[in-house]
């Protein structure tokens, strides 16, 4: 279905309509985060260029792989210019049309060129719409395997919704994790050795808490499973899949004697 047949049932003429295909540099996923964290409007209304000369902004922010999730419709009130690298201030409203459809619809559209303000009615007849999530986005897309730091609360949420940014990247390689408990400071080190990487081996934590291991399942039975709350996950190092078993054991084991996580944590060996 294309979304241009969501405009016609409102009778809106895309010809009064910018469509925003927000992309930010350096960090493409910017505008994603700033919808997930609620930001997107006022992030939008800053802009170096007059960029929104039609009463209407038709907005979709960029979740990789040529797929775009849906910001909102907002009318263009006004502008002010202001001096610096956001020369132009707008004011903005979100129109109640299409609210539902706020971080849920996602569609596809190949952008290989550099514009992200586009006349409506030349492209939104190529936007077509491919998914529409049960649940509005609730976390920020994947940040970069160096930066993941997350609770198990974020960790479910990330896999019952199968956030599409966490489960590209983690299921495209292998990996050394670490547990930390929060309230103790032990580790337990792991490894990531399976079909679909870090994605598949953090679906088990996800899902039960301890993955299987035996001190972790030892100390859930111990402290009830409400316990597994206090967990925090993280990547120490991304290995490629065609690296050899071997290499990726030498590795979990060389982090293991780092972190002293067999004397002073949860793995046995």
């Amino acid at each position: 279905m294309k979304f241009a047949e969501l405009l016609k049932l409102k009778s809106l003429d895309p010809k009064k309509m910018k469509l925003h295909l927000a992309i930010g540099r350096p960090n493409r996923l910017e505008p994603w985060i700033e919808l997930s964290k609620g930001g997107f409007k006022g992030w939008q209304e800053r802009q170096t260029q007059k960029n929104f000369n039609r009463p209407l902004i038709l907005s979709f922010v960029y979740i990789g792989k040529d797929e775009w999730l849906f910001a909102g419709m907002y009318t263009s009130d006004s502008h002010e210019i202001r001096v610096g690298i956001y020369q132009y201030q707008y004011t903005t409203t979100l129109q109640e049309d299409y609210d539902e459809y706020i971080g849920r619809l996602v569609v596809r559209f190949e952008k290989n060129f550099r514009a992200s303000y586009l006349r409506a009615e030349k492209f939104v007849e190529k936007l077509e719409i491919v998914g529409i999530y049960q649940e509005t986005y609730v976390c920020d897309p994947f940040p970069g395997y160096s930066d993941v730091c997350i609770s198990h609360e974020t960790l479910c949420t990330i896999f019952r919704t199968e956030e599409t940014s966490w489960k590209t990247a983690l299921s495209s390689v292998y990996g050394i994790y670490l547990i930390t408990d929060n309230r103790n400071g032990k580790h337990y080190v792991g490894k990531a050795d399976g079909n679909e990487g870090l994605w598949q081996r953090w679906t088990a934590y996800a899902s039960n808490g301890h993955g299987g291991n035996s001190q972790l399942m030892r100390l859930l039975k111990e402290k009830g499973d409400s316990y597994f709350e206090n967990f925090q996950y993280s990547i120490l190092e991304v290995i490629i899949k065609s690296d050899n078993s071997s290499y990726i054991n030498a590795r979990e084991q060389y982090w293991k004697t780092v972190l002293q996580s067999q004397k002073f944590g949860y793995n046995d060996n």
